[in-house]
Formats: structure tokens, C-alpha cells, sequence
């Protein structure tokens, strides 16, 4: 057993190293070097010209709690915003919901009255995050996260990157 210690990082398998080497890296600050007010601006610029086309802003509309936004690209996503009990303003938070497995629930699972009990008995002690987070005085909002509840597209094989075989 080696017990020297060691400020080096534990070198990484060859295929992961072999890939970091292969990545340009271009927006990379230790790339560039020079002021971080020019990297930044690069940075953005590159942003905003891969962003998709669009030629509107993005909508939304709410019934309720119920919440549904388009984006200018013309991709929706559904979900909850529910708010505490008393006059607002209330602190607002978004909440990312889990994985647990399954694609088709997505925001709801976050929910008491959605799918998902058996996943928050296990993982959250039986609570629904956003009524927790609710009674603690927030404002939440849960939207489904690409590939999941109303932006579903097939599980695992629909939601990978890799094409079918």
C-alpha cells in the first residue's frame, strides 16, 4: 500500500485523458490568458450566437398553479408554481426534480398529490419537496426538465445522444 502522499491528482483513465486532450478548450480562460473583461465578452458573444433561432419572446400562461411556458424556439415545458400562505412578496426558488428512474412524471413527482409516493418515502422521508419548501414561506416553481413529464421522448434510448442501433 502506498501511504506517501501526493499533491499530484490521480492520473485519469486513458480514454477520458486521450478525450480532455482532444476538446479545443477554445473559450477556456487558461487558453487565452489576458484580461477577464475580453474573455468574458468572448464568452458571451459565443453564447449568444449558438443559441437557437428565434424571432418572438418567450410566452407563458397559468391556470391555477398549473404553468405552461413556450419558448421562442417553440419547445414547452409544463409545471407548478405554488405560492405560501400570506400577502407576498415571497422569496422564489426554482426546484430541479429528481431523476428516480422514470421520465414520465417529471415536475409532478415534486408534488404530495403527484406520482411518485413510493420515490419520496424513500429519498425524502415520505415529504414532497416543494410542499416543504412551501411551508418553510417560499415560493416554488417546478418545471419539467428536457426529456421528462410533457417533454418526454422515449426514456433512455429517446433521451440519449447516441442514435439508435
Amino acid at each position: 500500500m502506498n501511504t506517501k502522499a501526493s499533491s499530484e491528482p490521480p492520473a485519469l483513465p486513458g480514454f477520458i485523458d486521450r478525450r480532455r486532450r482532444a476538446l479545443p478548450l477554445d473559450l477556456s480562460f487558461a487558453r487565452r490568458r489576458g484580461q477577464v473583461a475580453d474573455w468574458r465578452a468572448a464568452v458571451l458573444a459565443t453564447w449568444r450566437d449558438l443559441l437557437p433561432p428565434h424571432d418572438a419572446p418567450p410566452e407563458g400562461e397559468a391556470h391555477g398553479e398549473r404553468v405552461r411556458l413556450t419558448y421562442a424556439t417553440g419547445a414547452e415545458a409544463e409545471g407548478r408554481l405554488i405560492l405560501p400562505d400570506g400577502p407576498g412578496p415571497h422569496p422564489g426558488l426554482l426546484l430541479l426534480h429528481d431523476h428516480g428512474g422514470r421520465f414520465d412524471d417529471g415536475h409532478a413527482r415534486m408534488f404530495a398529490d403527484g406520482p411518485g409516493a413510493d420515490a419520496r418515502a424513500r429519498f425524502y422521508g415520505g415529504a414532497a419537496p416543494a410542499e416543504v419548501l412551501r411551508a418553510a414561506g417560499f415560493a416554488v416553481l417546478c418545471l419539467d426538465a428536457i426529456g421528462f413529464g410533457g417533454r418526454w421522448h422515449g426514456g433512455y434510448r429517446g433521451s440519449s445522444a447516441s442514435p439508435p442501433r
